[in-house]
């Protein structure tokens, strides 16, 4: 299930990108849609293209090169690893996001959103999480919530550019690249109340409690996230099978149960 579509209307496969299979096709008024849902996505499909017919297929690099005192950094340019994108701040998209956020930030502070990046994820991650879905769905159905995550983000995310750093204390960064497989320093789950797992908040004001950012970065990070809990666990404050959601945590054992949708730059 396509990351866009807990923040929106849900687009039929007919109506998606014909490169990300992510986003709707783009509707030019007047025209119809484009097969691509923008331009990123028409010069990713055509350089694909480009590379299969004149040699033989190959993961392409990540390293892009360095920024500034940070170590190489995974580029746009990727098909096969996790990336993120600016939205456009007077977009859809990002006035859906930042609308719903605000809606559900309940705590201290008037916190105010500056940059939304979009998280583009391969399809080797997307399978991860869609098999792990229609395991929950076989054994009773799921629901998905849109919960916030945060940890330390030690590097310049969406400063200067959007590319993720390769620094291993950087939860944010390893966190998209893995998508919740791997958090910051090399850990792969925290221990909390609930055990050993990953822990978000309905409430973004709570997860603002464990945001962490550089010193040379103007902005507070936090991930926005597409979690699946089986349909069993609406009932709130409930924890069985390793899945628990509540007014104030929602716990998951699986990575394949969070799904990094956008990142979140703000300032209070």
């Amino acid at each position: 299930m396509p990351a866009f579509s807990l923040w929106g209307p849900v687009p039929s496969q007919g109506d998606l990108c014909v490169n990300c299979r992510q986003r709707p096709k783009y509707t030019e008024q007047g025209k119809g849609p484009h097969p691509y849902c923008g331009r990123t996505c028409a010069r990713l499909h055509a350089e694909r293209g480009a590379q299969s017919r004149y040699q033989p297929h190959r993961p392409r690099g990540g390293a892009s090169g360095s920024y500034g005192s940070n170590p190489a950094r995974i580029g746009k340019g990727s098909l096969h690893t996790p990336y993120s994108r600016d939205l456009e701040p007077h977009g859809t998209t990002f006035i859906k996001v930042s609308s719903f956020w605000s809606r559900q930030w309940c705590g201290g502070g008037r916190p105010r959103i500056e940059k939304i990046l979009e998280v583009v994820l391969p399809s080797r991650h997307q399978t991860k999480q869609n098999a792990y879905r229609d395991e929950l769905r076989k054994s009773g159905g799921f629901e998905e919530y849109q919960t916030f995550h945060s940890s330390q983000c030690i590097c310049d995310l969406g400063v200067k550019d959007t590319n993720l750093c390769d620094w291993k204390s950087c939860g944010i960064c390893n966190i998209i690249k893995s998508s919740f497989r791997q958090l910051a320093c090399g850990e792969t789950f925290y221990n909390g109340r609930q055990g050993h797992g990953i822990y978000s908040h309905r409430n973004p004001a709570l997860a603002d409690r464990f945001a962490t950012s550089s010193t040379s970065s103007p902005y507070r990070v936090m991930i926005a996230c597409d979690t699946a809990l089986p349909t069993a666990q609406k009932v709130r404050g409930s924890f069985v099978g390793g899945q628990s959601q509540s007014d104030e945590v929602v716990f998951v054992d699986n990575p394949d149960s969070m799904v990094p949708s956008y990142v979140i730059l703000y300032t209070l």
